[in-house]
């Protein structure tokens, strides 16, 4: 089996372990705390779509007597893109049993504008 092993380069004895003074801690922290920055930022800062994000009207209609179609306004009020909006419906029976769900992806919605979809 090899194991690495850290030789001392002045008296050729092997260490056992190997210590970092403060000096060199304190100039490796601030690079590793710049790289766990877009960590912190996905996970505590992330946008929310909630907040941005709202279907401001909406129409049903059925067409050709089995197939329900729903035309809705999506507005954007924040100042960011948003990519890949998913949208979903969901149907229930008068007796509030749920029947189906249907999805659809928006794959952009631009800053400050009003998106329809079907």
């Amino acid at each position: 089996m090899i194991y690495n092993q850290i030789k001392c380069p002045h008296c050729d004895k092997n260490l056992s372990n190997v210590r970092m003074s403060n000096k060199q801690m304190w100039l490796i922290l601030p690079f590793l705390l710049i790289g766990f920055l877009p960590l912190i930022k996905i996970f505590f800062f992330k946008p929310d779509a909630s907040k941005d994000l709202a279907i401001s009207e909406y129409k049903t209609k059925v067409v050709d007597g089995d197939t329900l179609e729903i035309l809705g306004v999506i507005t954007n009020s924040s100042k960011r893109e948003w990519s890949s909006v998913s949208v979903e419906a969901e149907f229930y029976s008068k007796e509030g049993e749920f029947l189906d769900e249907e999805k659809s992806m928006l794959p952009h919605v631009h800053p400050e504008t009003v998106r329809v979809t079907t």
